[in-house]
């Protein structure tokens, strides 16, 4: 799919925004995830802002904590605080080796919608990425009969005329 392509009339797979300093890990992800989603990998958090920001049919973020450069903290409030609703509101996986609270909570406290602990575990990633994405269509689906049915109401759709 292209970038041009509006992802609510397309019947492709979710695309999934993969952003991890390691390749090994990047190309673990991609074996797992490959045969169900379109993947955009970035090996940083910058790099991973601007395939976010240029790819609109992106609709789940997987991202790493320590990265050089900006870091999955950094690449996380730049999401959470950004003015695109769609982006803000972006499912963000947060995947780390970091096993102490400390890191989870962080990043939960930044709005991480989900945290998975290296190493990935097959099942886990599959399933809570499916979910997201199942998540981030219904969502779509919600408030496009959200804008349908507002204008159903004040529009006749025969006439044009504004209704009470």
């Amino acid at each position: 799919m292209t970038a041009s392509e509006n992802p609510s009339t397309t019947n492709s797979r979710p695309t999934v925004l993969l952003v991890d300093d390691s390749r090994v890990m990047r190309k673990a992800m991609c074996k797992i995830l490959g045969d169900e989603f379109e993947l955009i990998e970035a090996e940083d958090g910058e790099e991973g802002w601007k395939q976010l920001t240029s790819h609109p049919e992106i609709e789940v973020i997987i991202s790493d904590i320590e990265m050089p450069g900006l870091d999955g903290y950094g690449f996380l409030d730049r999401v959470r605080n950004f003015e695109d609703i769609r982006i803000r509101k972006m499912p963000v996986i947060i995947i780390t080796g970091a096993e102490d609270e400390e890191t989870r909570l962080a990043a939960l406290e930044l709005g991480a919608t989900d945290f998975i602990i290296k190493p990935i575990d097959h099942a886990q990633l599959l399933a809570r990425t499916r979910a997201q994405a199942k998540f981030t269509e219904a969502s779509r689906d919600l408030e496009e009969t959200t804008i349908s049915l507002k204008s159903d109401t004040t529009q006749d759709p025969l006439t044009g005329l504004k209704s009470r």
